[in-house]
């Protein structure tokens, strides 16, 4: 940008200076003069000029390497952003797949138990039934046989009071017609003619 504008007023100088030298009685001694200076500064321009276009491009190529630094950080950030999500919603992806297999092992589990628990109850069920069943006939049975023994010894006891009441009752008969019969039975001189001694003898 200096070096054209040094340019422009180079050329602007030269043109009004050849039109005021073209009518000077100096002559072509002033012209060379001239040139020479312009000439001179024409290159100290071209000089400044590319050294100010050689800081730019440094300045620009800095800022390139800084912009592409900064492009590559933020894409090692953004990849790592990514891997980041990736690795959380991977995660997220386990735990969601463990949570499921936890969950249906649970399920099974209760289904498991429920089935034995249910198994275990109807087994208790008809192991109690049965021997309720078996206990209530031990015991008729037992009953059965108790009261037969009970009845049987009973008749045995009743059988054997009649008899003992009807021996009595015969004792007490004899007893009875002995004592009646005991006014003549002092006279009596053969045993066999006596009813009592005879009737004992009997019995």
């Amino acid at each position: 940008m200096v070096f054209s504008k040094y340019l422009f007023a180079t050329i602007a100088g030269l043109a009004g200076g050849v039109n005021w030298l073209a009518f000077s009685p100096l002559g072509g001694a002033l012209i060379q003069q001239e040139l020479q200076n312009y000439s001179g500064e024409i290159d100290n321009s071209s000089r400044e000029g590319d050294s100010l276009v050689s800081r730019e491009e440094g300045r620009l190529n800095k800022e390139r390497q800084e912009s592409s630094t900064k492009f590559k950080n933020l894409e090692d950030e953004n990849e790592k952003t990514k891997d980041k999500s990736r690795s959380r919603r991977s995660a997220g992806e386990q735990l969601s797949k463990e949570d499921h297999n936890l969950k249906l092992s649970n399920y099974k589990h209760n289904s498991e138990l429920n089935s034995t628990k249910n198994k275990l109850e109807a087994k208790l069920k008809s192991s109690t039934d049965s021997f309720k069943t078996s206990l209530e006939a031990s015991v008729k049975t037992a009953f059965q046989e108790v009261k037969s023994k009970v009845d049987e010894e009973t008749k045995r006891l009743e059988d054997a009071l009649k008899t003992l009441q009807k021996s009595n009752q015969e004792l007490i008969q004899k007893v009875r017609t002995c004592i009646e019969n005991l006014p003549q039975e002092i006279f009596v001189t053969k045993p066999e003619e006596s009813k009592c001694l005879y009737d004992s003898q009997k019995t």
